[in-house]
């Protein structure tokens, strides 16, 4: 970022040499800088004498552009229309030249800009690019939802056949549930899910088998009961729609998700 806030600088500094420039360069450099900001996807455009501001952000890198550049403003030296209608030849070249390179730098710069900004949009998912395939990435852990059923130590243990110390799914807060949740619902609606919620000691403990500290609950109203004394595995209900816990019998064949941080 120190480089993009270094190129926002000499491009302010070069856009603000306009002095000298006549009213028919002055309109060539706003047609000019339009094309430029479309040509860089910086959104729209809308340029007035003697400023210029940008609007309509579509990414976080254009807001952190046009957060800058609304404060440069291109202001004419107060004596600039007594020369509008100058026929000094050599002021007119001078002005030309002018012209011409504050135009190729604004290019590059810009150009410069355009290729960060596809940086930015090509090079957002690679972080994701860790999770094995078929998994899905939310604030930095992998998650796989596997719909082959099996008991509760056989789904902990295919977890961990994947490496990384992935294990049964821990959830912390009410919008990782949330959005695991959301992603068993795209598949379907009528079978619990195994997550890494355990009673190991049966002794009502409940523990995460991946270590995490069990303070986020989200249980059924009425559960966990231990029907039968033999529920000791935490699942995800269909019936609380995958956001909240049920317990079950460890023994029986479900679905599951696995977790681990890339």
């Amino acid at each position: 970022m120190p480089a993009f806030r270094f190129f926002i600088y000499l491009l302010s500094k070069s856009l603000l040499t306009f002095e000298g420039l006549n009213e028919r360069q002055i309109d060539d450099q706003k047609e000019g800088a339009t094309t430029l900001f479309q040509q860089g996807a910086l959104g729209e455009a809308i340029f007035t004498n003697p400023k210029f501001t940008v609007i309509t952000p579509t990414s976080l890198l254009e807001q952190t552009v046009i957060a800058t550049l609304k404060t440069v403003h291109i202001h004419t030296a107060p004596h600039l229309w007594s020369r509008l209608h100058s026929r000094d030849k050599h002021q007119r070249l001078k002005d030309r030249e002018n012209l011409w390179g504050i135009m190729t730098f604004a290019g590059y710069a810009m150009l410069l800009l355009s290729s960060m900004a596809l940086t930015e949009v090509i090079a957002g998912p690679k972080a994701r690019s860790s999770c094995p395939p078929g998994w899905f990435y939310y604030k930095a852990n992998c998650y796989g939802y596997f719909r082959n059923a099996l008991s509760w130590s056989e789904a902990e243990f295919e977890c961990q056949d994947y490496g990384h110390g992935a294990h049964l799914a821990s959830i912390m807060d009410d919008s990782e549930a949330s959005i695991i949740a959301s992603h068993i619902a795209a598949y379907q609606k009528s079978h619990p899910v195994w997550i890494g919620l355990h009673d190991p000691e049966k002794n009502r403990r409940w523990k995460w088998n991946d270590g995490s500290m069990y303070n986020y609950k989200a249980w059924l109203s009425g559960q966990p009961d231990n029907h039968k004394g033999d529920e000791h595995c935490g699942e995800l209900s269909c019936s609380g729609g995958f956001e909240k816990w049920n317990d079950s019998g460890c023994r029986q064949q479900k679905h599951f998700v696995c977790k681990f941080k890339p």
